[in-house]
């Protein structure tokens, strides 16, 4: 096809500030896995599909299937959307504990 660009799976993005490989990132409403640490101002590719473990809300179990959004400002995905302020990210793929400070997330975009 002469329209086809790229598979989309992952994605490379200009970052607006230093990023860290294996963190989450937004751009807009698309959220991704940086493959890579970047400084500010350089291109960083983002991982848009799979399954990541990904910093956890302490106090809260988490079911498989249950629905996660990104907690913003404390950097940990959560159960909780807080009235729609949470972005969402997508689904546990693994049962955690209250204790655990790390669960495994299948993004969804």
């Amino acid at each position: 096809m002469k329209n086809f660009i790229q598979a989309g799976a992952a994605i490379t993005v200009v970052t607006a500030g230093a990023k860290v490989s294996g963190n989450l990132y937004f751009a807009g409403d698309l959220k991704g896995v940086a493959g890579h640490s970047a400084a500010g101002s350089e291109d960083c590719v983002l991982h848009l599909v799979g399954v990541y473990e990904l910093p956890k809300a302490t106090g809260q179990a988490w079911t498989v299937g249950a629905a996660l959004y990104w907690d913003a400002g404390d950097e940990v995905c959560t159960t909780n959307d807080d009235s729609g302020a949470n972005k969402p990210v997508g689904h546990a793929t693994a049962a955690a504990l209250t204790a655990d400070t790390a669960g495994a997330v299948r993004l969804s975009n």
